[in-house]
């Protein structure tokens, strides 16, 4: 009876006795039913149609965050400019000064009026930057360009033929242009090629807060360059620019101290490689300088990150041993500025060689904004056919 008994149990399908495939081993090593690989394809592939619905969505949220950044620090840095000339007396007026590094990023300098100099009977109105303040810095790849009306291009002075570009025009006489703050294409080392500075600024009057139009007079924005080559090392700390830590108190110095006011034209002069030759706007276009490359058929230099071309090796600042180097060229490359205007503007034809006549897209590409005269603050702009 025992025998039969233990006949009959061993007879009997005992899973842990029983032989098993490899497959079915691994599955009860894993405490499951293993997947196949067709499970697995199946659950890949829906992964990546996942992060393929998912990835656009978030570099559009992305993009739309960094333009919302871009237009509350523009705002900001308004309202700082404003808030400075609201504190201070009449004649005392304040600036929102804009600025691009050679490799970027775009700042905006709050500065302050600081005095007067007369130059060969012209005379120039110097700003300085606000110590109190700190400039305020937009996010990588976004620039901000000011509208300067056709008048503001008579003199031939400021945005002219500086020695940088050599012969060539930057921006045709005759119309209004979209100026972009060229304050560091230019050779570092030498003492005198202020000419090749310019950019443009949002201006308030002192006391009331409210918004400067176009002036008579020039306007000079000292920004020192960085090299120190070329420098009187016999000036006082106090009066080189690169040196000294309060530049209202320089300038304040070289207009009244008689032993150096012979040499204000000098060092802070419309020649001088520490100054910028600035005049006031109301009409700003926040970019997206890829967007605009792109819309131009164009690129954005490696070495500038910006539509202007520097050579390769050649751009500055300065090493801290003082040797400096020399931008060759620094003029948009594949764009002109009629190109640029059109873009920014929202014409669909930006190419003004084409002929016919040039339609404006419903949604423009750049952020264009005007300055109202009385609050100071930015309020967006329905663009008009130019003239």
């Amino acid at each position: 009876m025992t025998h039969q008994l233990l006949n009959q149990q061993c007879s009997r399908p005992v899973r842990g006795c029983q032989s098993q495939g490899p497959r079915r081993l691994g599955a009860r090593h894993l405490g499951g039913r293993a997947f196949t690989i067709v499970e697995v394809l199946v659950v890949v592939v829906i992964i990546g149609i996942l992060v393929g619905i998912a990835l656009p969505a978030l570099n559009g949220m992305l993009s739309s965050q960094e333009q919302s950044t871009s237009e509350n620090r523009l705002g900001a840095a308004l309202s700082v400019a404003r808030d400075a000339a609201t504190t201070r007396g009449q004649g005392q007026d304040t600036a929102a000064v804009f600025t691009y590094d050679v490799q970027g990023p775009m700042r905006v300098v709050p500065c302050g009026k600081a005095g007067d100099l007369i130059v060969g009977g012209v005379r120039f109105e110097i700003f300085t930057p606000l110590g109190e303040y700190e400039p305020v810095v937009l996010p990588p790849g976004f620039t901000v360009r000011g509208y300067a009306p056709a008048t503001a291009f008579d003199s031939g002075v400021w945005y002219g033929q500086g020695s940088v570009v050599g012969s060539v025009l930057r921006y045709p006489r005759g119309r209004g242009h979209w100026v972009f703050p060229e304050t560091s294409f230019f050779d570092h080392t030498r003492a005198n090629v202020g000419d090749d500075r310019q950019t443009f600024m949002v201006r308030y009057a002192g006391g009331s807060g409210q918004v400067v139009g176009v002036t008579s007079s020039e306007v000079l924005v000292v920004l020192p360059r960085l090299a120190s080559d070329a420098r009187d090392a016999a000036l006082p700390t106090d009066l080189r620019a690169d040196q000294t830590g309060d530049l209202a108190r320089m300038v304040g110095r070289l207009l009244t101290d008689p032993q150096f006011s012979g040499r204000a034209a000098e060092l802070i002069g419309p020649t001088s490689s520490d100054t910028v030759l600035a005049r006031p706007v109301q009409q700003l276009a926040l970019v997206r300088e890829v967007e605009l490359a792109n819309g131009l058929g164009a690129q954005v230099d490696r070495i500038s990150n910006s539509l202007y071309a520097v050579s390769p090796g050649d751009f500055l600042p300065a090493n801290p041993g003082g040797t400096g180097l020399t931008i060759s060229t620094a003029w948009v490359q594949g764009a002109s500025a009629e190109r640029i205007n059109r873009w920014i503007e929202g014409y669909a034809d930006v190419d003004p060689s084409a002929g016919g006549t040039p339609t404006q897209a419903t949604t423009l590409p750049a952020r264009l904004y005007i300055v109202d005269r009385s609050t100071g603050l930015l309020r967006p702009m329905i663009v008009r056919q130019r003239n």
